[in-house]
């Protein structure tokens, strides 16, 4: 008996083997058309040939089709999942075998205080290394230095009012107008409404 296909590429071939035994049955219904006009002598010999090779035809498309149903049956058999059974899949990454709760803490403390964990403490004078400084000059001399210096100060551009001279500076510092007397202020308010009474009064009169 033929060894059964494992790959999708033995299904193929087996139904390509399938449709050229079709098209050859195909041809010899061709040939069966035209024995009524060869000699009687001829037929019997011809359509015994024939009925020969179509048993063997049929035979081999039985047990094409035989084959490529206990494939497929198979293939179905494997990619099933019983009751109570894993899968095929990855374990490293969807492993059943282990506790989904595994590397958590199951159990809570009986009281609220967490226990300290201990640490190597490093004395203060031990973890000290030598450090690399500028010279003392230096650094007294930046600590000298202005709070505010402007290395750009040279290269900054002048404002507009910095270009004028003198003579232009002179309108910022113009009075265009004189002092303005506030009605209202430190008691003003109450002079100026007896003021209005009085004219109105002298006016009606």
């Amino acid at each position: 008996m033929a060894t059964i296909p494992r790959t999708h590429e033995e299904v193929r071939a087996l139904e390509e083997r399938n449709e050229e035994l079709d098209q050859y049955m195909r041809l010899n219904n061709v040939l069966i058309d035209g024995i009524p006009k060869l000699r009687k002598e001829n037929v019997r010999d011809i359509v015994l040939m024939i009925g020969e090779k179509t048993a063997n035809i049929e035979a081999q498309i039985r047990d094409i089709q035989s084959r490529k149903k206990e494939l497929v049956d198979e293939i179905n058999e494997k990619d099933r999942v019983g009751l109570g059974e894993s899968g095929y899949y990855d374990r490293d990454i969807y492993d059943g075998g282990g506790s989904k709760f595994e590397g958590y803490v199951t159990s809570i403390a009986a009281n609220d205080e967490v226990e300290d964990e201990d640490y190597d403490v490093v004395p203060f004078n031990q973890n000290k290394r030598p450090g690399y400084t500028a010279p003392a000059a230096l650094l007294n001399d930046v600590a000298q230095s202005e709070k505010d210096y402007d290395p750009f100060a040279e290269r900054r551009r002048p404002t507009i009012a910095e270009k004028e001279d003198e003579y232009r500076q002179k309108r910022r510092r113009m009075v265009i107008s004189p002092e303005r007397v506030d009605p209202f202020a430190q008691g003003l308010s109450q002079v100026i409404y007896l003021y209005l009474i009085v004219e109105l009064h002298c006016l009606t009169c």
